[in-house]
This record gives C-alpha cells, sequence and structure tokens, in this order.
C-alpha cells in the first residue's frame, strides 16, 4: 500500500515539457537587498565546460533570468550575499518563480516546470520514508562512538542499507511507469559505465530517449551518453588497449605501452588512497601479485588520489611494490576519461602485445585468469 501512494505521489508530476520559447525565472527574496545571483549547470563533465553561466544583478531583493535552453536539466543558482545561499533548479524552457528569505534556506520555494515538479515529488516521496530512521548525522554519530557494541552497529548498518535500499525504490519505480522521462535520462547517464551491460543494450536506451524528448540528439545529455558509448565500444575486450603516460611517485613517465611489453599479462589497476573498498582490496591484491609476478604478471596502479602524501601514505601502507603512477588530479585523470572509469576499484587486463583480454574482474575471477592465461602461456 505504501508504494501505491508513492507511486500516486510521483505520477501526478509527470508531464510534456512547457513549449515555452524560453525560460523566465522570477525570484523575490526577503532578508537581502542587493547580491550577484548566478545560475550555472550542475554537470561537472567535459561537455558541461563550454556552457556559461549567467549573471544578473539582485535589485530590493528581486532578480530575472531570461534565455533559452537546448537541454532541461539541473542547475543552481547562487546568491552572493554576506552568506552565500545555493539551492537546485530544475530548469526547462518555461516560467519560474523563486521566493525565499536568506535568513532560513528551508524557506525557498521554486513554482515551475514538469522537471521540477517531478523532483519536488521524489524528494517529498523520500521525506516520507526517511522520517521512520533515524537521520544520517545521527547515525554517524552513534557508529563513531567508542562505547558502541557491536550488535548494535550491525542494527545501525542495516538500518542505513534499509534505508538507503526504500529510496533508491521510488527512484526505480519512477523510472520503471517512465523509462523515457527526463529523470530517467538523468539517471541513465549516471550509472552507463558503472556495471557491465552490453553495449547494445545502452544503445537501446540512447535511442528511446532521442525519440521521447523533444529536443531529440540535441540534447547535451543524450550526445554526452553517445560519446561516452564510443568510449565504452573502444575499450571492450579484443580491443587495442588506449595508450597513456603519467608520472610515478619519484616524477619519472610511465607509459603503457611501454610497461605491458615487458610482461606476460598487464592489469591496470584504478584506485586511491581516499578508496575504503580499494584499500580493503589491497591485501588480496598484494597476494595476488606476489603469486603470479614470476610467471610474468604486471600491475600498473593508476591513483585517482589528489595530494601526493595522501597517494604515497598508502602505497607504503599497503606494501604495494608493483608500478604506480599518477596525475594527482582525483576524477579528472586523463586514463579515467580513456577508459570510461568512473568507480573504483576497477581493473583492465592487456596482454604483451597491448589487446584488452578482460574487464572489471573481482578477486577469484582474477586468480582464474592468471592461472589460465599464464599456465597456457607458458
Amino acid at each position: 500500500m505504501k508504494k501505491v501512494i508513492l507511486l500516486l505521489l510521483v505520477s501526478n508530476a509527470f508531464a510534456q515539457p512547457s513549449r515555452h520559447d524560453g525560460y523566465t525565472i522570477n525570484a523575490a527574496f526577503t532578508g537581502i537587498d542587493s547580491a550577484m545571483v548566478v545560475l550555472k549547470v550542475q554537470a561537472k563533465t567535459d561537455t558541461a565546460l563550454d556552457i556559461p553561466a549567467d549573471t544578473v544583478q539582485m535589485v530590493n531583493g528581486k532578480f530575472t533570468f531570461q534565455n533559452r535552453l537546448i537541454t532541461p536539466e539541473a542547475y543552481t543558482v547562487t546568491i552572493h550575499g554576506n552568506t552565500q545561499v545555493g539551492f537546485p533548479l530544475y530548469l526547462e524552457n518555461g516560467i519560474f518563480t523563486v521566493t525565499g528569505d536568506m535568513d532560513d534556506t528551508k524557506s525557498i520555494v521554486v513554482n515551475g516546470g514538469a522537471y521540477q515538479a517531478t523532483m519536488d515529488s521524489l524528494s517529498r516521496a523520500k521525506e516520507i520514508i526517511a522520517a521512520n530512521y533515524s537521520s544520517q548525522e545521527e547515525m554517524n554519530r552513534e557508529l563513531n562512538d567508542p562505547a558502541i557494541t557491536a550488535a548494535r552497529r550491525q542494527e545501525l548498518l542495516s538500518s542505513s542499507r534499509e534505508l538507503s535500499s526504500r529510496i533508491n525504490e521510488v527512484d526505480a519505480n519512477y523510472i520503471d511507469r517512465y523509462p523515457t522521462s527526463r529523470f530517467a535520462l538523468t539517471r541513465f547517464l549516471s550509472t552507463l559505465g558503472h556495471r557491465e551491460v552490453s553495449i547494445a543494450e545502452w544503445e537501446e536506451k540512447v535511442i528511446a530517449f532521442t525519440a521521447a524528448l523533444p529536443e531529440g540528439s540535441e540534447n547535451r545529455l543524450i550526445r554526452q551518453a553517445e560519446q561516452m558509448i564510443t568510449t565504452l565500444k573502444s575499450v571492450q575486450v579484443g580491443m587495442p588497449a588506449p595508450d597513456f603516460t603519467m608520472n610515478d611517485p619519484e616524477g619519472n613517465p610511465i607509459r603503457l605501452s611501454d610497461f605491458y611489453k615487458q610482461h606476460k599479462i598487464t592489469m591496470i589497476d584504478f584506485w586511491a588512497g581516499w578508496c575504503t573498498p580499494c584499500r580493503m582490496f589491497n591485501p588480496t591484491l598484494v597476494g595476488i601479485y606476489q603469486k603470479y609476478h614470476p610467471q610474468g604478471f604486471g600491475i600498473i596502479g593508476v591513483s585517482f588520489d589528489r595530494t601526493e602524501s595522501e597517494w604515497i601514505q598508502a602505497i607504503t601502507d599497503d606494501h604495494l611494490t608493483w608500478s604506480q603512477v599518477s596525475e594527482l588530479s582525483f576524477w579528472d585523470n586523463h586514463a579515467a576519461r580513456l577508459y570510461l572509469v568512473r568507480s573504483i576499484p576497477q581493473n583492465i587486463f592487456v596482454d604483451a602485445n597491448g589487446i584488452i583480454i578482460a574487464r572489471r574482474l573481482g578477486s577469484d575471477k582474477i586468480d582464474d585468469l592468471l592461472n589460465d592465461f599464464l599456465k597456457e602461456d607458458g
């Protein structure tokens, strides 16, 4: 019954996007007179870098943005007053009104647009669910208490997983009902490349979005999805591994194509010192390396760390004796773009000729691959 109520709540928000020629955002705030206001797309992707921010001046607590866009998506409005206040707005062509108080961000109300209405309804549905659980702040405080019992820790972790599952179910149920909606496109883009799904399945989804949305292939998110699928095609098993060069901790450049020629099989290990799952897997990987390295197995670690100290400390603490490289640029890593790495730990295996022979293997599969490959090669 609860699922039915939540579905009814979010389904009422779905509608065709406005046919208004452009967008107008009229805003009125209390608690502030003048300020610079910036409207900027939220996306942090290469294809979003050429989307300029729009800036206006607030006068007597009011401001207006007017323009036209092709791709409806999430934007952020930031008011630069004595204190900086920002809020999301799911923008499409149409008329929006915004009201709020600078001293109370919870008072900000955005009206207008089918996409905005959808996101507001999904948020309300999730708030109804979350009200039955402890807040994340409360959970974290109790989890960090040295006096917590093992049983209570397990109870809190189980509760957190249950809450996350139920909240994700809200999104999943909406997408099931509206598989080609703008929200479905956003979620599709966020998951593309995270799972091993056939290229044909990804392409079918893009075709469906292109046909369903009025702007079709002109939609920036659809174009981005097409570019990502093209990248995925280039790094499938049987394809040549894209080459790259990065520096090791001593500042020496290491070229992938030089490295894999020195080994019968090479694992490109995408990881980071700040990545807990990566650090938990490292002891297992150390054992695998010690077992198979004498037979011709090599590893080149590509770190997504941000600082040299964090990177080197993790290498030292985890006893990683294989080659390591990094640009210390977090997710903005050249190799990450070449291989469409959007989650870590992740791996790619190539032979001595640089041909990709496996992707995204767990520890048991790594052992199987190396045992079979090196046995056959030997």
